[in-house]
């Protein structure tokens, strides 16, 4: 069975979609999916501390091909401190 390889973007490495967080994006409301398998659009980062800090609302748009709103700035601040916390 092949398994997915999904990019971080973040680092733009390659690694395996089960090692990886997902970010969602489904009508305009941007979430994380621990499970990895909410409908919507995804964006991947590496499960780290260095690319988690590293997430920036450029990256997201890139990747979500849209223009997200600064309003999810929270978001990308929680998942830092929960990685900080781990």
């Amino acid at each position: 069975m092949k398994t997915p390889i999904r990019t971080c973007i973040v680092c733009r490495k390659s690694a395996e979609k089960s090692s990886l967080l997902r970010i969602n994006y489904k009508n305009h409301i941007l979430s994380v999916d621990k499970k990895g398998n909410k409908p919507g659009r995804g964006a991947y980062v590496c499960n780290n501390v260095s690319c988690i800090k590293k997430i920036t609302l450029k990256n997201l748009n890139r990747a979500m091909k849209d223009n997200i709103d600064n309003k999810y700035n929270y978001i990308i601040e929680n998942l830092r401190n929960d990685d900080m916390d781990n």
